[in-house]
């Protein structure tokens, strides 16, 4: 039951990164609810270490449609909130750098430095325009996929698949992200390019 379970949930997560990647740009509502949706389903599972596998991922579930409901609706807000996510992201990959090098990271400093990219990230964002758009689906896209691929192949990979931490403080998880997240901008900016990215209402 445990493998099925860990095959469905990476299964969700890399679905929702691989249509983050191919068509996050041009349809970014869903975007945001494909991106909400991961968020919550991580965050879930971050808080309830406690519980059974099968409960895990059932509250995950819910909590990832409460995260899509919420972002799809506050689309409004794009921009800063693909600043936000993409600042996130970053700050999650500095995370794993640290991890990789061999430096211990308390909690206090983790939750800093995300906040940190959150904060940044949506600054940012709502001066650059469509380009934010294309990073934050990319490497959100990008991320959730590494996040997939890990619960799926934990025993391979190393790490935990249950932590979102530890997904790109993996050798592996952070080149597969960074090819990932390459690909998906370069193609999206291709895309970008022969039609306008216009369909976030």
């Amino acid at each position: 039951m445990e493998s099925v379970t860990h095959l469905l949930w990476g299964l969700v997560l890399v679905a929702a990164g691989v249509f983050l990647i191919v068509y996050g740009g041009a349809y970014f509502r869903y975007a945001l609810a494909a991106i909400g949706f991961g968020v919550g389903f991580l965050a879930s599972i971050g808080f309830t270490i406690e519980q059974d596998l099968l409960v895990r991922f059932l509250i995950a579930i819910a909590v990832g449609i409460i995260g899509a409901a919420l972002l799809y609706f506050l689309v409004d807000f794009s921009f800063i909130i693909a600043g936000a996510i993409f600042g996130l992201v970053v700050a999650l990959l500095l995370i794993g750098l640290l991890d990789i090098f061999g430096l211990d990271v308390p909690a206090v400093l983790v939750t800093v430095i995300a906040l940190a990219g959150l904060a940044a990230g949506a600054y940012a964002g709502k001066d650059m325009g469509q380009v934010i758009v294309l990073l934050a689906t990319a490497a959100a896209g990008a991320y959730l996929i590494v996040s997939g691929v890990h619960v799926m192949y934990e025993s391979r990979i190393g790490g935990d698949g249950m932590e979102p931490l530890d997904h790109l403080a993996q050798r592996f998880g952070l080149v597969l992200f960074l090819i990932l997240f390459a690909l998906g901008y370069l193609m999206q900016s291709v895309m970008h390019g022969r039609r306008p990215l216009a369909r976030m209402r």
